[in-house]
């Protein structure tokens, strides 16, 4: 009678059962959100597993950390690049210098990467 008399004086709101469902719809509808985004999750985390290949990157570690030596000193090619770019720009050898060193600082992940991709265990 009090839902009746209330829908009455403001069409525009819905009683308190209409609200209580439509909240449980939304809920439940979160949860099969929550659900999908797991599944993607753990299906994403299965393949990365599948090209996880320990091996190689134990027997690449030693020449990745000779290249984390050379990706310091292409740090510092590229602070000493950049500065002299910015001191005369139309030096063209100076970027240049810092490509290099930004292949330089590139260098120790794509070792790793090169040593997994080749030992299949």
């Amino acid at each position: 009678m009090v839902d009746a008399v209330h829908t009455e004086l403001n069409p525009h709101q819905s009683s308190h059962k209409d609200y209580n469902l439509s909240r449980r719809i939304d809920s439940e509808s979160e949860f099969e959100r929550q659900r999908e985004a797991e599944k993607t999750r753990v299906r994403f985390w299965r393949e990365r597993m599948a090209e996880c290949r320990p091996l190689g990157f134990l027997i690449g570690l030693p020449f990745a950390l000779i290249a984390l030596v050379l990706a310091a000193v292409g740090a510092v090619i590229w602070v000493l690049g950049s500065i002299l770019s910015c001191i005369c720009p139309c030096c063209f050898c100076c970027s240049a210098l810092a490509n290099l060193a930004m292949k330089l600082i590139q260098l120790p992940v794509k070792i790793i990467r090169w040593f997994t991709d080749q030992i299949p265990c």
